[in-house]
């Protein structure tokens, strides 16, 4: 199984945290045997079409992200990015 991880970007000015929630996923995930890439928007700036490209180029059988409230509106406009890009 391949899953693909995403750390929506916060809206925030201050320095940026590692996301530690979805390394613990991505960790049990590998401990299970998955093969895990993590898309960390948190550092680098959201581009759709890149985004698109690298989740071409893995072929994930499924795709998650986390949310909180600050950032909750960024990680629905990713999953909706990612189920217009791949419908099934």
């Amino acid at each position: 199984m391949k899953v693909a991880l995403i750390a929506p970007p916060f809206p925030l000015d201050e320095a940026p945290s590692p996301p530690l929630g979805l390394c613990y996923v991505a960790a049990a995930f590998r401990e299970a045997g998955a093969e895990v890439i993590l898309l960390d928007y948190i550092v680098e700036k959201y581009a759709p079409e890149k985004m698109r490209r690298s989740l071409e180029e893995f072929q994930p059988d499924a795709v998650g992200t986390t949310a909180v409230m600050m950032n909750f509106k960024g990680a629905a406009e990713i999953l909706s990015d990612v189920k217009t890009f791949f419908p099934d």
